[in-house]
């Protein structure tokens, strides 16, 4: 009989164990989703500082650029001011990244005139003034002179003018660079400049 009343009273508690294991109290529940809550406020908070920072930044980088357009495109009357805007926006680049770009053409063109580099020569310049450029290396050579050219360093690369013909643009850049340019004979004695 003691196994019978045991028996009952595991049953009862089991029972009643059952119908209140994996139920959350009211309060707990609550708890629950003020716990829940809290974490999206905080996510969304920490959304909006996101947000904020990365305007902020967008912002600062694009007073920058324009700062920097204005310094290389601001002393261009409106018209070629804004032809220079549109080649730009056309080839996607700022800017900043085109004067960085026709120095470096400039310096890649001096150092391949030197070396007699035609083919960079070719890839790099009109054929008109490739022409010229070839001349020169010819009448070089058949002086037996050796040109040696240094680019100490490019103080300026100014837009004068800027046009798009025929969906070509053009754009005419003055350069103001300090050099070292001197000939020398076959035996390398300088003939003609120096080498400071």
């Amino acid at each position: 009989m003691d196994i019978i009343v045991f028996a009952a009273i595991s049953i009862f508690i089991l029972f009643k164990l059952r119908s209140q294991l994996g139920k959350i109290s009211d309060e707990e529940k609550n708890l629950h989703e003020e716990r829940e809550k809290a974490k999206e406020e905080q996510i969304v908070a920490i959304q909006k500082q996101i947000t904020e920072s990365v305007n902020k930044v967008i912002e600062q980088n694009l007073e920058e650029e324009n700062k920097i357009r204005e310094k290389i495109l601001g002393h261009l009357d409106e018209t070629t001011k804004q032809t220079m805007l549109d080649i730009l926006q056309r080839c996607k680049i700022d800017a900043q990244f085109f004067i960085n770009g026709v120095k470096s053409c400039f310096e890649m063109v001096v150092k391949a005139f030197a070396n007699k580099d035609s083919n960079t020569l070719r890839t790099l310049l009109s054929e008109k003034i490739f022409t010229a450029f070839q001349s020169a290396i010819n009448k070089r050579d058949d002086e037996k002179k050796i040109l040696h050219s240094n680019i100490i360093s490019i103080d300026k690369a100014e837009i004068l003018s800027a046009q798009i013909v025929e969906n070509k643009a053009f754009v005419t850049i003055k350069f103001i660079s300090k050099q070292i340019n001197y000939f020398t004979d076959l035996s390398d004695q300088i003939i003609e400049g120096a080498k400071n």
